[in-house]
């Protein structure tokens, strides 16, 4: 019988590769014809994986439905696959990978967005034994200080989590990183209250968008 023009050579399709080898051994373009599983009567789909791949690259991880749909025999439904396929791989690689703070630089790649806020914003950061990053929430919004922070709602989140650790960072919008009054007391208030809990208040961070303070590092407390 003759091949019709969309059947792929007598090698071992991706499908089939990926069953008898494991899937470790696919190459990228096979791995996504697998997922997309038949191409065009003129293109076989490792011909059709092999054109997505050479056409968006890297940026295939922040493509459109759109874009996807401008490529011959991607219809919304293919792409709609290999967009929820990249999502599921994206929210899935960051789970696993907890980053570790473990010095004032780890602290400001998670906490970047507030940096040029126009209001005051009080983040924990929470962390396991190996001081990795398990939960981030925003604790209060507007004037960071004594009379609006309180210790339950700094510590409620860490009772729910394996969390031994945590850390705070605000923003000052004014520019100036140096802490006032407030956020001295605010501090030692919170620090007592982890020791009493046994979670352990690492450090307190005041960021400005040039500049940043850390109380463990300037020894406030």
């Amino acid at each position: 019988m003759a091949k019709t023009m969309h059947q792929l050579p007598k090698t071992k399709r991706p499908r089939e590769r990926l069953i008898s080898t494991g899937v470790h051994n696919l190459t990228p373009a096979e791995l996504l014809a697998v997922l997309l599983g038949s191409g065009t009567t003129k293109k076989n789909v490792l011909s059709l994986a092999k054109q997505i791949i050479a056409k968006f690259g890297p940026s295939l991880t922040t493509t459109t439905l759109k874009q996807l749909t401008l490529i011959h025999g991607i219809g919304p439904v293919q792409g709609s696959k290999i967009l929820a396929a990249l999502e599921f791989g994206k929210r899935a690689f960051s789970h696993q990978l907890k980053p570790r703070l473990l010095k004032p630089e780890d602290v400001l790649r998670e906490v970047n967005e507030i940096r040029t806020s126009h209001r005051e914003q009080l983040i924990g950061l929470y962390l396991n034994a190996r001081y990795e990053l398990l939960d981030k929430a925003v604790l209060a919004v507007g004037a960071v200080n004594a009379h609006h922070i309180e210790p339950r709602d700094v510590f409620a989140p860490a009772i729910k989590l394996p969390c031994r650790s945590l850390i705070l960072t605000h923003n000052h919008p004014s520019g100036d990183p140096r802490p006032s009054q407030d956020d001295l007391s605010t501090t030692l208030r919170l620090k007592k209250a982890g020791e009493l809990l046994g979670i352990s208040l690492l450090d307190h961070l005041i960021v400005t968008k040039d500049d940043y303070l850390s109380f463990q590092r300037e020894k406030l407390f």
